[in-house]
C-alpha cells in the first residue's frame, strides 16, 4: 500500500463514527482520514438483505469526497461494506483493512443465508437484543452509568465510553426535559444484523479477478466471540498469513484499545 492514500473509515453497526474519536485521532496524526458518520439512517438507502443500498451509499459518499483512491478501513459492518465497495468500484481502493470482519464462508454462510429467509433470523441474530435496547435516558450521566454497568463495555476506558455515549445519543425530539434517546435507531440496527452478507467469498473472488494485487488485511480481537464463531478458515483463503493479525480485546477492540489498533494498522502499512 502507498504511504500517502487517505484512510476512509467505516464504523460498526450501532457505533457512529464519532465513537471512534481516539482511534481516528491517532490515525490522523499519520495521514488524512475521513469517516462516514452513520449508516442506515437515510431513506434513500434502505437496509435490506446483504446491504446493497448501504454499499451504494458508501460508494457515492466516497466518490463525492474526491480524495480517492482510498485505503478502506472498516470495523465489523464497516469492513464488509469496504470490501463490497472495493469490488463494486475497484478504482476507489488501494487496499482494505478489516477490523474484526472475518470472512463468512462454507456451511456457515449457507446456514446464515437459509436462516435469513425465515422468521428464525429474529431468534438467532443479535437483532433480538438490538430491537429491545434501552432507548431513553434522562441525561448523559445516566446514559454513561447505564453503559458502564454493561459487560460489553467493561474494557472501555472512561474516555472511550464517553465518546460512545456522546456519539450514541441525541436529544429526544420535542422533549423539554433534556432527555436523550439512542442516535442509532434500534430497528435499523436490528435490520443491519439480519441482513449480514452470506456471499462475501464471492465478492472477494470478483474483487481478486478485477484487482489481483489489491492488498487485504484482517485485524481480529483475541477475545472476539464473533471471530471465534466465524473462524479464520475462509479469511486465510483470501488474505496472506502476514496480513491476519490478532489484537488484544473483544470484537470492539478498535474502541477498547485505540492505541494498539492504530499501531497495528501502522505496522501493516509499513510492511505492505
Amino acid at each position: 500500500m502507498r504511504a500517502s492514500p487517505c484512510i476512509a473509515f467505516a464504523h460498526a453497526n450501532s457505533y457512529p463514527a464519532a465513537s471512534y474519536a481516539p482511534l481516528l485521532g491517532l490515525l490522523r496524526a499519520q495521514r488524512e482520514v475521513i469517516a462516514f458518520p452513520k449508516f442506515g439512517h437515510d431513506p434513500r438507502f434502505p437496509v435490506t438483505n446483504r446491504w446493497p443500498h448501504l454499499v451504494d451509499q458508501y460508494r457515492q459518499w466516497l466518490e463525492q469526497q474526491g480524495r480517492g483512491p482510498y485505503l478502506l478501513v472498516g470495523h465489523s459492518l464497516g469492513g464488509y461494506l469496504s470490501l463490497m465497495v472495493a469490488e463494486q468500484a475497484p478504482d476507489l481502493a488501494v487496499g482494505v483493512i478489516l477490523l474484526d470482519s472475518p470472512i463468512i464462508g462454507g456451511w456457515k454462510a449457507m446456514l446464515l443465508g437459509a436462516v435469513q429467509r425465515t422468521p428464525l433470523v429474529w431468534k438467532f441474530s443479535p437483532a433480538r437484543f438490538a430491537k429491545s435496547r434501552r432507548n431513553h435516558f434522562p441525561s448523559l450521566d445516566d446514559a454513561f452509568a447505564h453503559y458502564r454497568s454493561k459487560a460489553v463495555f467493561k474494557d472501555f476506558s472512561d474516555e472511550a465510553l464517553w465518546h460512545y455515549v456522546r456519539a450514541g445519543t441525541e436529544a429526544t425530539p420535542q422533549a423539554t426535559d433534556g432527555s436523550l434517546r439512542l442516535a442509532f435507531d434500534r430497528m435499523e440496527e436490528a435490520r443491519i444484523y439480519n441482513g449480514l452478507p452470506d456471499h462475501v467469498p464471492r465478492v472477494l473472488k470478483r474483487l481478486k479477478a478485477k484487482r489481483p494485487d489489491i492488498p487485504l488485511a484482517l485485524l481480529y480481537g483475541t477475545r472476539s466471540t464473533e471471530a471465534k464463531t466465524v473462524g479464520l478458515v475462509h479469511s486465510r483463503r483470501f488474505i496472506p498469513a502476514e496480513g491476519i493479525v490478532p489484537v488484544e480485546g473483544t470484537h470492539l477492540f478498535p474502541l477498547e484499545r485505540p492505541e494498539e489498533t492504530a499501531a497495528a494498522i501502522s505496522r501493516l502499512l509499513a510492511t505492505a
